[in-house]
């Protein structure tokens, strides 16, 4: 642009400017890098197995975004999916668990983890917060 026109002055949108608060906030407080891990991680849960996959599409009818940490519109899009279907993926590791005769021991550690995870108090409120914030970031 200032090749084009000399006096043209750049100015960051305030969205960008909060992204990049946001992005750099989260990797240096411990709760929020937590979150964000578990929300990658669930995301990884159902797409490392197509049985998983299947389960998933037969509760929720929705994939989880592919896994790209660094992006923040991912991250928004999994809150999101997180704040509609939190119940159904909380009822699904549950009947995986109530169903442990059909499931391979990983993962069936793994949805005891998330439903503990999933019901917790820090994650319900950063889940809440960063349902908030994020829209105004990305």
């Amino acid at each position: 642009v200032r090749s084009k026109y000399e006096n043209a002055i750049f100015v960051h949108c305030y969205a960008h400017k909060l992204n990049l608060v946001l992005k750099q906030s989260v990797e240096y407080i411990k709760d929020c890098k937590i979150f964000f891990s578990t929300l990658s991680g669930l995301s990884s849960f159902f797409s490392k197995s197509t049985k998983r996959v299947h389960a998933l599409d037969n509760v929720v009818k929705k994939r989880f975004p592919s896994v790209a940490p660094t992006r923040w519109n991912y991250n928004s899009r999994l809150i999101e999916m997180m704040v509609e279907h939190k119940l159904d993926v909380i009822n699904l590791m549950e009947s995986i668990i109530e169903n442990a005769q059909n499931w391979d021991s990983e993962t069936l550690s793994s949805a005891k983890g998330y439903v503990e995870i999933l019901q917790s108090f820090d994650f319900n409120f950063f889940l809440k917060l960063f349902s908030i914030i994020l829209p105004q970031a990305t």
